[in-house]
This record gives C-alpha cells, sequence and structure tokens, in this order.
C-alpha cells in the first residue's frame, strides 16, 4: 500500500470513528491546542505538533500552538492557596504556568 492509500484509508476511518465535533457543537468551534514541552525551539516534536494541528485545521478547528521552551515552570510547593482564594485555581508561584494553564481551559481539545 503506497502513501496516499494510507492516507486516504486513515482520513476516512478517523472521520467516520472519531468526528471532531462535540455533541451540540457545530464542528467550527472546536479549538486545540499543541504544546510542545520540548526545550529547544526548533525540534522535531514542534514540528510534529504544528503538522497535527495542520491536520485539525483541515477539519475547520481553531489551533493554537504553544512552546515551552524558554518557559518558567515551578514545581507546585503544596500550600494549598489556589484552593483558599476567592477565584481558585489562581496560584501565588509567579511563573509562566499561570497563562498555560489559562490558554487549555480555553480549549476544547489538547
Amino acid at each position: 500500500m503506497d502513501e496516499d492509500q494510507v492516507v486516504k484509508e486513515l482520513e476516512g476511518f478517523c472521520s467516520e470513528k472519531f468526528p471532531l465535533s462535540l455533541p451540540g457543537e457545530a464542528p467550527d468551534k472546536l479549538k486545540v491546542l499543541g504544546i510542545s514541552a520540548s526545550p529547544k525551539t526548533k525540534s522535531n516534536t514542534s514540528i510534529l505538533v504544528k503538522e497535527a494541528l495542520k491536520g485539525a485545521e483541515s477539519f475547520n478547528a481553531e489551533t493554537e500552538f504553544v512552546s515551552l521552551s524558554g518557559k518558567r515552570i515551578e514545581p507546585c510547593s503544596s500550600c494549598k492557596f489556589c484552593f483558599q482564594n476567592e477565584i481558585q485555581g489562581i496560584c501565588k508561584i509567579k511563573d509562566d504556568a499561570g497563562e498555560i494553564i489559562q490558554e487549555c481551559s480555553a480549549q476544547t481539545a489538547l
């Protein structure tokens, strides 16, 4: 089987078995976030994540790419601050994780 046949077969399988829409939502509302956790800015991981996002775009999904390269993300200190303040989920550690978490929560798929 050549590459074109494999692609056509996978496209048919994916669209039948895994439609890119949520119950009650039109497919054009799907928002996909691709995250590369590689420490390198121009890594194979980034290339592959961007290619996957292109596939989602072919199904009319809105896509966004985030690279964790150069981001400062501290480990959780288990202080429970995020549970104790009025707006749950706000962390007292000031790093780049909060921005990434907000971006994730705005998406329908990762």
